[in-house]
């Protein structure tokens, strides 16, 4: 006999329906199976008439709402801010880019570094031709003025170089590199060099040790492992 365990408030697949409606000992393939008499009715068809009804009287809850964005729970407070120490506006960052800045920024592009689309290498700056930078602090000013760089400096030339492991003919052991101008590098140099120096006036705090000059991990392991050996 099939075994008919009580049905819980719980609904039923139409894959447990049809198991459940077959008799112990016959399957769909059997043939051999008897025809109920009338009057009777066989234990398959009981426990499919009684699982309908079970499934008739179960209600499905809904799916509950999430809770209401709250607009001040990832924002920082007014308060927090004005707690803040104030510092002078530095007038001196929107000046014109000079050439100083351009000559020094120059000198400190590497002459290894490939060429972007231009195709011009980074020995032909190093040389700081007169008509050359004069050009070169002309295009600067003018971006500086319009605030918008050209298309060239935001075009990169994306090359795949073999990472020297593993068989060539697998993209995995490819890496992937963007070249950019020379002249972009340049422009991009002059303005981190210009941040440096406003930062570099006090703003930062000494336990900041990421994204400064002369200053990297090796700091904030030597804070850490004496402030273990203090507090262990």
């Amino acid at each position: 006999m099939l075994l008919w365990p009580p049905l819980t408030d719980t609904q039923l697949s139409s894959v447990a329906l049809r198991s459940w409606a077959i008799p112990s000992g016959h399957t769909q393939g059997n043939h051999n199976h008897r025809r109920d008499k009338p009057g009777e009715a066989s234990c398959g068809s009981q426990i499919a008439k009684y699982a309908v009804v079970k499934l008739k009287q179960t209600t499905i809850s809904p799916i509950p709402k999430p809770a209401p964005y709250t607009p001040g729970c990832l924002a920082i407070s007014n308060a927090a801010i004005d707690r803040l120490p104030q510092v002078d506006t530095n007038n001196d960052l929107d000046l014109l880019l000079s050439l100083p800045e351009t000559t020094w920024a120059v000198q400190q592009i590497s002459s290894s570094k490939a060429p972007g689309s231009d195709a011009i290498p980074p020995e032909v700056y190093e040389h700081r031709m007169p008509r050359l930078m004069a050009g070169l602090i002309a295009l600067f000013q003018e971006i500086w003025r319009k605030g918008k760089v050209p298309q060239d400096f935001r075009d990169a030339t994306i090359i795949y170089l073999y990472k020297r492991k593993g068989t060539r003919q697998l993209c995995d052991n490819h890496g992937g590199i963007s070249l950019l101008n020379i002249a972009e590098k340049i422009f991009a140099c002059i303005l981190l060099n210009r941040l440096n120096g406003h930062l570099e006036q006090g703003l930062l705090p000494l336990s900041q040790c990421s994204f400064q000059r002369h200053r990297g991990t090796t700091y904030m392991i030597f804070a850490t492992r004496r402030l273990h050996e203090k507090y262990q």
